[in-house]
């Protein structure tokens, strides 16, 4: 009888374009240079087309997340935290937002500043499958750095939000002095590439293929 080898995972999730653009988010920096360059000269035109995009990405992403937790009822009594009593909090607060209105600009701003920590989590656990996926042996120390550059991500952004009196009546800000909270980026950022290449170089350095770094590196 002849054995064959198990054949190692495929990369790519869909296909390389796909999987970089939308799936690690490679499109995130042309949008965001766009926003920064032309908001202000249109903005609710340029928010419609924004909203437009979550209506195709972010929304499909939000229905398959809550039917994967609540379509099986194995699921439903797994994740029971989540469904069962989360939700029941979220209904809860809810019903008191609408009797108490002066609570929506604090619940907003939770939901804004927990929104990134959100998408910094996933981004890190899909940095963590492409480097699976590419066969990558990913030391626990390297598995740490990596968590921290991400981790330092969230740090900026969360220092760029509390920068100065906020300009949105529905969103609260800590109203740090711009050279604080520039500072607080900075250093962020310096962490955030400093750890970044600390995990990903020797990661790099014993892969055959280095081109399969790739997904992650965009992530």
């Amino acid at each position: 009888m002849v054995h064959s080898e198990p054949r190692a995972p495929r990369l790519w999730v869909d296909r390389p374009w796909i999987d970089l653009l939308i799936g690690c988010g490679g499109w995130s920096a042309p949008l965001l240079i766009i926003s920064y360059l032309l908001l202000d000269n249109d903005a609710r035109r340029w928010a419609s087309v924004f909203y437009g995009l979550a209506l195709v990405c972010n929304y499909p992403h939000y229905m398959a997340t809550v039917h994967r937790a609540y379509a099986r009822g194995d699921d439903r009594t797994q994740y029971r935290l989540f469904t069962y009593y989360a939700t029941g909090l979220l209904l809860i607060v809810a019903l008191a937002v609408h009797v108490r209105p002066v609570l929506l600009p604090w619940l907003f701003t939770i939901y804004v500043m927990w929104s990134p920590w959100h998408y910094t989590g996933q981004n890190f656990g899909l940095a963590m499958m492409f480097l699976r996926r590419a066969g990558a042996n990913v030391s626990t120390r390297e598995r740490q750095r990596l968590r921290i550059a991400f981790v330092a991500s969230y740090v900026m952004l969360l220092a760029a939000f509390n920068g100065g009196a906020s300009q949105d009546p529905l969103v609260l800000s800590l109203g740090l002095p711009s050279g604080i909270a520039l500072a607080l980026e900075i250093a962020a950022g310096a962490v955030f590439l400093v750890s970044g290449v600390l995990a990903l170089y020797p990661i790099a350095a014993r892969m055959e293929r280095r081109a399969d770094l790739l997904p992650a590196v965009t992530l």
